[in-house]
């Protein structure tokens, strides 16, 4: 029986102009009247999930949301901190330097705050940037963060594809995971969405056999291949459905609710 879903958020739970549909909210909050607890799993930090915790009727102590890519873990109103990995103020220069030899633009993520020294024209346009409000430094002032849950280079689809190679060979110590075609995220070592997620399994006593997970992109891969239900949408990355054991539908047609709908009705019956 599956008792824990955990779900992507960008390009999976959210369509292209992340928006939520009225039929995945159905879903999800069907999945939870039936006992099924529901993990929001993101690279994004807590107050970019916090709105949709409350469309999802989700803002309660009980629950619990993945942020930062498995960087920060805390209960869906974050008044409980339950998982934690940072930078140190080492790894940040370390990092930035091996940035700045490639010529990139990046962020880094304190928290709820985002800090950057520059953002290129096209990367400002992004829906996922939407209400963001940056906190601008200096090259020299970024060094000397005195911690970061990650940092993400960020540029056009073909410039990251481009560098991708050259900045996970100089950052072997550490967990570097494309989440979008624009975005290359450098965390901290063992710092992933599935060990997030193995964090929650140990913490509710949760086994691999009751937990669903639903996913698009590189960084959903950690916690599929934790997961016996491991689903990707049909929009996903080809590295993402060769692991899966079931294809939803799109994230243009509701795939989650589709999942949610088919797997829980085969699993539980």
């Amino acid at each position: 029986m599956i008792k824990l879903i955990a779900i992507d958020l960008d390009d999976t739970l959210l369509n292209k102009k992340k928006e939520i549909s009225s039929r995945n909210v159905s879903a999800i909050n069907n999945a939870v009247t039936n006992n099924v607890k529901i993990v929001l799993a993101t690279g994004r930090p807590y107050f970019r999930v916090k709105p949709i915790l409350e469309k999802l009727n989700l803002l309660d102590d009980n629950q619990v949301v993945i942020t930062l890519n498995g960087g920060y873990i805390c209960n869906a109103t974050n008044n409980k901190t339950l998982y934690e990995n940072v930078l140190n103020n080492q790894d940040i220069v370390k990092i930035i330097e091996v940035i700045n030899n490639a010529k990139l633009c990046f962020n880094a993520y304190c928290g709820d705050n985002i800090y950057t020294e520059k953002l290129e024209e096209k990367i400002k346009e992004l829906p996922v940037y939407d209400g963001i409000n940056f906190i601008f430094k200096s090259n020299d002032e970024l060094k000397q963060l005195s911690y970061a849950h990650k940092i993400i280079v960020a540029s056009s689809a073909d410039i990251i594809t481009k560098h991708k190679n050259y900045i996970v060979d100089k950052l072997n110590d550490y967990t570097v995971v494309q989440s979008t075609p624009n975005f290359l995220e450098v965390l901290p070592n063992n710092t992933t969405k599935g060990i997030g997620l193995q964090e929650i399994a140990n913490i509710f006593n949760y086994s691999k056999d009751e937990i669903m997970a639903i996913g698009d992109a590189e960084n959903d891969i950690s916690m599929l291949k934790f997961a016996k239900y491991k689903v990707a949408m049909k929009n996903a990355n080809d590295s993402v459905k060769k692991i899966a054991n079931f294809i939803t539908k799109s994230c243009e047609e509701d795939g989650v609710a589709f999942a949610i709908e088919k797997v829980l009705n085969i699993a539980n019956n």
